[in-house]
């Protein structure tokens, strides 16, 4: 490209520089879409949103809507003190945390402490550090999620969650 033709605005055959640019741009998304990469998936901050209002809606006792936070085929597992998974279908662990809370003589409430989370193509994986406030006082432990993305955004298809040891 000669320095007269770059002051002028063009480039490769007269084209201005703007329009080359927009061109270049939308060949590379029209690859994108054509390869089956996700174009705007959300990422990591999108997932960390998903992840508050997880524990927003449980901890205001909103089941109906802490079971949207989940895909239907989601399943939760439970680590207990040995290690051992406790498995559950997402129907039943939503009504255990619903009798949680009926049995609760104290508002429980969960928050997150610390969250790492890594999006790629539609799936995501977050490892949560949370504080729950109880009839008992206090407990920590560590949720870890997957997360993919549907037209209704992202939702948990897998949860594994453990208690720290008193």
């Amino acid at each position: 490209m000669s320095p007269e033709s770059f002051k002028k605005g063009s480039v490769a055959g007269g084209i201005p520089w703007k329009k080359l640019a927009i061109l270049s741009l939308v060949g590379n998304l029209l690859f994108m879409i054509s390869v089956g990469i996700p174009v705007g998936s959300g990422g990591a901050a999108e997932v960390d949103r998903a992840i508050d209002e997880y524990f927003r809606v449980w901890s205001s006792q909103n089941m109906e809507a802490y079971r949207d936070c989940f895909h239907p085929a989601a399943v939760v597992n439970f680590l207990d003190a040995k290690g051992v998974p406790r498995p559950s279908g997402l129907g039943p662990f939503v009504e255990g945390q619903r009798l949680a809370h009926a049995n609760s003589r104290t508002q429980m409430r969960e928050i997150p402490l610390r969250k790492e989370t890594e999006a790629d193509a539609g799936v995501a994986h977050s490892v949560v550090r949370w504080k729950l406030f109880n009839d008992g006082g206090e407990e920590t432990g560590t949720d870890y999620f997957t997360y993919i993305k549907t037209k209704n955004g992202w939702k948990i298809i897998s949860l594994v969650f453990r208690k720290d040891a008193p």
